[in-house]
């Protein structure tokens, strides 16, 4: 096996099994983006604090997301 390929298996499988585990909690509910907190509250507090934009670029999800997708195109795109 060439170079090339092993660098990409090697980046291909940790991350594939990062993103199987990510997807497993995510449908348990044990989400990274989750903060703990329940629905439960009272719903007629307003706030005067700009938290700024919610899209966060550069997320663990994002990165784990990349990673996978980039590590699985390289060897079913590589030709020898």
């Amino acid at each position: 096996m060439e170079i090339i390929s092993k660098i990409y298996w090697l980046i291909t499988l940790p991350f594939s099994l990062l993103f199987i585990i990510e997807l497993i909690m995510s449908f348990l509910g044990a989400s990274s983006d989750s903060s703990g907190l329940d629905a439960t509250g009272n719903v007629d507090t307003s706030t005067d604090i700009d938290d700024g934009i919610s899209f966060q670029l550069v997320t663990f999800k994002n990165l784990i997301a990349f990673f996978t997708i980039f590590g699985w195109s390289g060897p079913c795109l590589y030709r020898q």
